[in-house]
């Protein structure tokens, strides 16, 4: 009975969507269609016996056999063929009774065989069980079949009967075809329901390496207890990886440490830390991550390839992603909730220039009071570093619309272009522009980076009123920050009208001299000022420590690498830990210093200049809107 109803139920579930596509084929309207479906049903039923005519006493006279074995049969095939043909014209209907009535009807005519060849057993049961059996092969709910029948009957002797059929007519269903029939309906309207739709789209599409911390504080496994808990004083971190020539080797946390803080003897960090902890690879969704992190209470998941230590991700890093990926519901217009995460940016214009092959520098363009200033600084570092020059607009396009079929009035940004193109062919280096359309303008950003094999990205900032946001640069330069793998360049030009047209002379450079991206700020300075003839330099190192000895002769070092680097005068002055921000910004006045260049970064480090947007006591953030005089902000391209 089980493997009957199965293969009845697939040939009845294939039956059901070949009748559709024949009635689609005919491109009847609805009215015709059913006009149609009755006509043949009408004729059909009016050569049938009597009984047929009764549809809802059907199944009732099936089960009981009144009409014995050969109207059975005849039922059976006339009740099929007229089912696929009322259900496919698209007449109101279901087919929760249909497969009851074809159910009954195979169950009793199996159980009459049985009857006769074993003589034993009840025609009757079989029906009933065939009921379930049948709409399990449709529907494929076995329990729900087994519930609905034993309700029907109350009789507990045709549970395990029912349970046998609907268990082995699921198996051979599923075996031939898998999907129910309602699937199969939704599939052919252009709905398609999977189990993973219940995944948030979010976590499924972005991975580890889209969202995690490139620049990661790692300990020496040979560091001492006291060394250890050193570090964790000076920083916010609850836990650090351990490191040994670039490979992960273990995880300490501040629950690992105060285990520790009692023992006499003398321990290193080799015997504290958690050895071989849980990583995850780059390409992992981030679905796998948030997995881990409950799964085993964990606070910081490293990112490691091939053993070695590529990055570290949180929870805060998932919540942020998520903040700045969803949109508001409301703003979706109906029906185009699938095309929240946006499609790829499409290019409706662009211009090309002979390659050079030494680097490209990307300036997106929007405001027109910026196109200028942005330009000639772009173009000046350009031809410092004999690089190509990459000038590009975005258009920002509805969700719902399609960014390579909406059609976009592109004279405003044909217009900023060639305004740019003008002023940097000036400097005489390669140019090439694009317009592109898109959903988000910072993933449109990220793909050019990518595309192009952009090595610098130069951006505009209006500077932050409030500096407590989330977003300290905005929604667009923070997930830049974050994540363009190019060294990032973010110009917040002076409020003064006077002090922008005269020439910077005096730079003034704060170091964190635990930062370990010092090196890759000053490596990056001669580009930075290769628009301005011969400024002076002063460079003050801030320490979380009071090694002032130590950070003095390390900032005169560095001092005086620079100076024969830059052919010009370095100054070195080291500040005390206390009010670091005030000293900076008293000693810009003292100095009368035209710009201070600040080295960012999303990782927070406490006491130093690093950048965290959720961060109180953010000294780069206070100084960039204190100060009224220019401010660059650097962040070095991440350590591959």
């Amino acid at each position: 009975m089980g493997i009957s109803a199965g293969l009845l139920g697939v040939l009845f579930n294939r039956g059901i969507l070949f009748s559709l596509r024949c009635y689609q084929n005919l491109s009847f309207p609805l009215p015709l269609r059913i006009a149609v479906a009755g006509l043949i049903s009408g004729s059909i039923v009016a050569a049938l016996p009597p009984f047929f005519r009764d549809n809802a006493g059907l199944r009732d006279f099936l089960i009981t056999g009144e009409g014995g074995w050969q109207l059975t049969a005849i039922a059976l095939i006339a009740y099929f063929i007229l089912t696929l043909v009322a259900y496919g014209s698209g007449a109101p209907g279901g087919l929760f009774s249909p497969a009851l009535v074809l159910g009954s009807a195979l169950g009793y005519l199996i159980g009459v065989a049985e009857v006769s060849i074993l003589e034993f057993g009840s025609a009757n049961t079989y029906a009933l069980a065939g009921m379930g059996a049948m709409f399990t092969a449709v529907v494929r709910v076995p329990v729900t079949a087994i519930i609905i029948i034993f309700e029907l009957t109350a009789n507990f002797e045709l549970v395990l009967p029912l349970m046998i059929t609907c268990a082995t007519a699921y198996v051979v269903a599923e075996g031939l075809a898998s999907g129910s029939l309602y699937q199969r309906l939704l599939a052919a309207k252009g709905i398609n329901l999977r189990e993973e739709a219940q995944v948030d789209p979010l976590l499924a599409r972005l991975t580890a390496e889209q969202v995690m911390q490139s620049s990661v504080d790692t300990l020496s496994p040979d560091l001492t207890l006291d060394e250890t808990c050193q570090a964790f004083s000076r920083s916010p971190h609850r836990g650090f990886p351990v490191v040994e020539q670039g490979r992960l080797v273990g995880m300490i946390t501040q629950t690992d440490l105060g285990k520790f803080m009692s023992r006499s003897q003398p321990l290193t960090l080799q015997d504290m830390m958690t050895k071989r902890p849980m990583s995850v690879s780059p390409t992992a969704p981030l679905q796998e991550v948030l997995y881990l992190l409950n799964r085993y209470q964990l606070s910081h998941l490293p990112v490691t390839k091939r053993e070695r230590l590529v990055g570290i991700i949180t929870r805060s890093d998932i919540i942020r992603a998520e903040v700045e990926e969803l949109h508001d519901p409301k703003r979706i217009p109906s029906g185009m909730e699938q095309r929240v995460t946006g499609e790829p940016s499409y290019i409706i214009y662009q211009t090309r220039s002979p390659a050079v092959g030494k680097g490209r520098i990307l300036l997106p363009l929007a405001n027109p009071d910026t196109v200028a200033s942005l330009t000639e600084f772009g173009s000046a570092i350009a031809q410092f570093s004999q690089a190509e020059l990459e000038l590009l607009h975005l258009i920002k396009v509805p969700r719902h619309l399609a960014p390579d079929q909406v059609w976009v009035d592109d004279t405003i940004g044909r217009k900023l272009l060639q305004q740019g193109e003008t002023i940097a062919n000036q400097y005489k280096i390669p140019i090439h522009t694009q317009i592109r359309t898109t959903h988000e303008r910072s993933e449109a950003i990220l793909e050019v980076i990518q595309e192009r094999k952009i090595s610098l990205l130069i951006l505009g900032w209006k500077g932050t009123k409030n500096i407590f946001t989330g977003h300290l640069f905005g929604k667009i330069a923070s997930k830049l920050i974050r994540r363009a793998n190019c060294d990032l360049v973010l110009i917040k030009r002076s409020e003064d009208q006077k002090q922008r047209e005269k020439e910077y002379t005096r730079w003034l450079i704060p170091l964190a001299m635990e930062n370990t991206q010092v090196e890759q700020l000053l490596a990056l300075l001669p580009q930075l000022s290769a628009l301005f003839p011969n400024p002076e330099y002063i460079l003050c190192g801030v320490t979380a420590n009071s090694e002032t000895n130590d950070t003095q002769t390390l900032l005169e070092t560095r001092a005086e690498a620079l100076q024969k680097q830059l052919e010009s005068p370095v100054e070195s002055i080291g500040l005390s830990p206390p009010s670091q921000e005030n000293q900076v910004l008293q000693l810009a006045r003292e100095k009368a210093c035209d710009v201070i260049v600040l080295l960012t970064n999303l990782q927070i480090a406490s006491r130093s200049l690093i950048l965290e947007p959720s961060d109180e006591n953010n000294l780069p953030a206070m100084i960039a809107n204190r100060f009224q005089g220019t401010v660059i902000l650097v962040r070095p391209a991440p350590k591959t």
